[in-house]
């Protein structure tokens, strides 16, 4: 059933999504206090503007973040109107991001990774637009100021540069202007900010420790709860079901499309990699990796068989992110009685 409804491109789902959003959240507007991560205790240059708003009011910061999240997965549909990888239309790669970020409850507020996710999707559309693109693409370079810009909010987001080398690699043949750019461009605003300091005399002291804080500093260990466990173990089996039924179906697709769901193939592994090997990664990794495995999923529930193992495979996931929302008041609720 819900599978039925949400694959459509029917507006109703886009009325449906906000609603469906806060009913996941709801549970967390009633906690006084919130997970801390790395990124709150050493921001980005620019992230300090939003710092108290992120930490002081828990119903403001999740509100805002509903919507951003709302927003981003509105974006992931336009990638795919405008690119049209799945070969159809459908609001599938919205309902499917908000489900995928919702399932760690701590990250369910404002955090400096939203504003990061916001610029990323820009670059990735900035990448698309690049094939068949005729002369010197300066789409890589505008790319990588917004890589630099995004790591003034969230400094791991520097390391978002391998994305833009991949989509050089995928889908552009070489010139090494296109490389030099991406250079030039991520380096651009910071010296910008250092010209500033010193042409002010100011001490860049400050700026340079932040710096160096936010890229040797451990993540925070977290420990997940038993039910986060077995749905990242179901997500993972969703990912291998649906991995398979790609590589099936992927030499009929086009040259275009190929090449896209090999972009997000190599983002998925390139973070996964970035959250086992660079320590200042934590689980705010999730909002990167969940815009691959949105639309890997998307291809798969709206191209297989409407039959009732997919049914139950979309019931689970949607079911799943409830469960681990509202166990506790479950378990608060079983206890009264």
């Amino acid at each position: 059933m819900f599978l039925r409804i949400f694959k459509s491109n029917q507006p109703i789902v886009i009325l449906l999504l906000p609603f469906v959003l806060l009913a996941i959240w709801l549970p967390g507007f009633f906690l006084n206090y919130l997970q801390l991560f790395v990124f709150d205790h050493h921001t980005g240059v620019f992230y300090g503007i939003f710092s108290n708003l992120s930490v002081n009011n828990i119903v403001f910061t999740k509100l805002i973040a509903l919507v951003i999240i709302l927003f981003i997965g509105f974006s992931l549909v336009r990638l795919n109107t405008k690119f049209f990888f799945i070969s159809r239309r459908t609001q599938l790669p919205a309902f499917l991001y908000l489900l995928i970020v919702s399932s760690f409850v701590p990250l369910q507020r404002f955090n400096s990774v939203l504003i990061s996710v916001i610029i990323l999707i820009y670059i990735i559309e900035r990448v698309f637009d690049s094939y068949k693109y005729n002369g010197i693409a300066y789409h890589y370079f505008d790319s990588a100021l917004m890589v630099s810009i995004s790591s003034l909010f969230y400094i791991n987001s520097i390391y978002f540069i391998t994305f833009l080398w991949i989509g050089l690699i995928l889908f552009r043949s070489y010139k090494w202007r296109e490389w030099v750019f991406t250079i030039i461009g991520l380096g651009l605003p910071y010296l910008m900010i250092i010209f500033y300091y010193y042409f002010f005399d100011k001490d860049i002291t400050l700026f340079h420790q932040r710096l160096r804080e936010g890229f040797i500093n451990d993540s925070f260990f977290i420990k997940h709860n038993l039910y986060f466990k077995l749905f990242a173990a179901f997500v993972c089996f969703l990912l291998i079901i649906t991995s398979g039924y790609m590589i099936r179906h992927y030499n009929t697709k086009k040259v275009q499309s190929r090449k896209i769901f090999s972009f997000f193939l190599l983002i998925f592994i390139i973070s996964i990699l970035f959250y086992f090997l660079i320590p200042s990664f934590g689980m705010e990794i999730l909002f990167i990796i969940a815009i691959p495995l949105s639309f890997l999923f998307s291809h798969y529930f709206m191209l297989a068989k409407l039959n009732w193992i997919n049914n139950v495979l979309f019931s689970l996931l949607v079911t799943g992110v409830f469960f681990i929302c509202y166990y506790d008041k479950l378990l608060h609720f079983i206890n009264l009685f």
